[in-house]
């Protein structure tokens, strides 16, 4: 089955298919507003989601399927008092839907379910791990922008650990990137031992750095996090609000991008506190929205490929 679990996961060349495919959809909509008639996609979502969740469904339906929604986890069987299995919860799904996309809080759900192989599975983020649609919409983003990853600089501040970061990473690796800068959340922390062995594996250079304004004034496009994130490994209802104490040199604004001159390309995963000002939006620099819009092409992608096998 065609299962989209993470980047390593799909590999190089089904992910240019994917992005091929996206950019196809993005010119010509109407030749594919049929394409998945008489199918159904699933969500469900262990997790609260707002760009995910609604940009799968417009996806699916602009392709012509139908859409069930399981957006409150509680009503159903499969939760830790229930005690249903991941297994289980699949022959369900198998019944009704032709393709799911799923969020959870644990590290690995989506593959769990995918081993037992009853329909395809696309991850719509799991624990801390792996978000690959996200990491392959930005891609796109950048792609549609103009950028040429090979010879590019991609900055990421925050926790490149964090499963937004994480994908765009493997992504950017994907493509030909080989220089990154990082500004973490703690300037003088390490980078993360196990990304600095894959960026080694990858011949991949990276730096750090200790401020923002250093990453606009030396990288082609950025991407940023919240300062402070929850534990994505975490059932909702464990998870605490957390202060915002974002500090001056991890903020972004106009007045910044002002000071640098910078070129610099603005990525932003959502859902984003003050590290982002809105005053940023109305500037040639950010791409915040333009991720949820071309987001959606890419979601269609994903589900023309996740249900090919079950239509040929």
């Amino acid at each position: 089955m065609n299962h989209i679990l993470s980047i390593p996961q799909i590999g190089l060349e089904r992910s240019h298919d994917i992005l091929n495919l996206s950019q196809e959809l993005s010119l010509r909509p109407q030749r594919y507003k049929d394409s998945l008639a008489g199918k159904n996609v699933t969500t469900v979502f262990f997790q609260p989601s707002t760009r995910t969740r609604l940009g799968f469904e417009i996806a699916a339906h602009r392709l012509g399927a139908t859409v069930l929604s399981v957006t409150d986890i509680k009503s159903t069987r499969s939760v830790s008092y229930c005690g249903e299995s991941l297994g289980d919860f699949g022959y369900v799904l198998h019944e009704v839907a032709d393709a799911v996309v799923l969020r959870h809080f644990v590290d690995g759900a989506p593959t769990e379910l995918a081993q037992c192989n009853l329909v395809p599975v696309i991850n719509g983020g799991d624990g801390k791990s792996d978000h690959p649609t996200q990491g392959l919409g930005d891609t796109f983003t950048l792609r549609h922008h103009g950028v040429n990853l090979p010879t590019s600089t991609a900055g990421i501040v925050g926790d490149p650990t964090m499963r937004t970061h994480a994908s765009l990473i493997h992504s950017l690796l994907l493509f030909g990137i080989r220089k990154f800068v990082f500004c973490l959340n703690a300037p003088c922390q390490p980078l993360d031992p196990v990304l600095a062995k894959t960026l080694e594996d990858s011949n991949a250079s990276y730096s750090l750095v200790s401020s923002t304004e250093e990453i606009l004034d030396s990288c082609d496009f950025m991407s940023i996090l919240p300062y402070r994130m929850p534990d994505m490994r975490k059932a909702p209802d464990l998870i605490m609000d957390l202060p915002r104490e974002t500090p001056e040199w991890y903020k972004v604004n106009a007045a910044k991008i002002a000071r640098t001159r910078s070129r610099c390309l603005i990525l932003h995963a959502g859902p984003r506190e003050d590290e982002l000002s809105p005053d940023t939006d109305g500037i040639a620099n950010s791409l915040f929205r333009y991720q949820i819009k071309l987001g959606i092409f890419v979601k269609q992608a994903c589900l023309l490929h996740a249900i090919k096998s079950e239509r040929s």
